[in-house]
């Protein structure tokens, strides 16, 4: 209901093409997340492999907004993507050198 109060009153003088991207924004970033999930790691086979690496933390993680301030709560959200991270690449590593594979000749 509030997306379309903010369509159907904040952004009247707007084009509607505007509203309309306004109201999808969530369905697109569904489409995104979709795509982005095939091309990952766990995604289909791929010939040259991933074309895409996500690292996400986990959904117990912080909720940061765009706008949040509270230097205790980014500490902990940058916490959080620092493990996840080194989480992954070194699952990556290990991968890569128990396939004989250079990690560093790999990127």
């Amino acid at each position: 209901m509030g997306a379309r109060l903010v369509t159907g009153v904040g952004l009247r003088r707007h084009p509607p093409a505007l509203r309309t991207a306004f109201l999808t924004r969530d369905a697109r970033l569904a489409a995104d997340d979709r795509l982005l999930a095939e091309h990952d790691l766990d995604g289909p086979a791929l010939s040259g492999g991933p074309a895409v690496l996500s690292i996400r933390p986990p959904d117990t993680s912080p909720g940061i907004g765009r706008l949040e301030s509270d230097a205790a709560l980014l500490h902990a959200a940058f916490e959080v993507g620092h493990a996840a991270a080194t989480a992954v690449l070194a699952f990556i590593d290990q991968r890569d050198n128990s396939s004989g594979e250079s990690a560093s000749s790999a990127y």
